[in-house]
């Protein structure tokens, strides 16, 4: 376990610097990365709140409900519908200037959070999953015999 001591500790101080003391807002997934980071964030924030964004049906929004509540902190579902993805890619490309739909198709979640939030300060683990597991499993499927 002191393999990764340091990249916990570096992890949480991270979360520590960015949040303390502050109103926080999580982009949440109910998954382990987002749900380390609302987690660390109620350690050291003044308020928290889990923000998931998704269709009403979404496995995210089930799990983001849900582990909010196992953590204890209040969850925000940010939607997206058939009746309003048009217009929310619009306006994404509108704020950002950025049209292209590889980049939309990931953006898309993070915007919606962003401007449903209350909060000034938006904590975000997107990327992580990639980093710590994504990467690795790529890599060892190119190279297996």
């Amino acid at each position: 376990m002191a393999k990764y001591e340091a990249l916990g500790n570096a992890i949480e101080e991270a979360v520590r610097k960015a949040c303390q003391g502050r109103e926080v807002g999580i982009a949440f997934s109910g998954g382990m990365d987002s749900g380390l980071v609302a987690a660390l964030a109620k350690k050291y924030a003044r308020s928290v709140t889990c923000c998931t964004c998704g269709t009403d049906d979404s496995f995210d929004v089930a799990a983001g409900k849900e582990l909010a509540e196992k953590l204890g902190l209040p969850w925000v579902h940010c939607r997206i519908s058939e009746e309003t993805i048009e217009n929310d890619i619009r306006e994404l490309i509108l704020a950002t200037k950025v049209s292209d739909p590889f980049t939309i198709s990931y953006e898309l979640q993070l915007f919606t959070v962003c401007r449903a939030a209350h909060e000034p300060v938006i904590l975000t683990s997107q990327g992580s999953d990639e980093y710590f597991g994504g990467n690795v499993r790529s890599v060892k499927i190119q190279n297996a015999p």
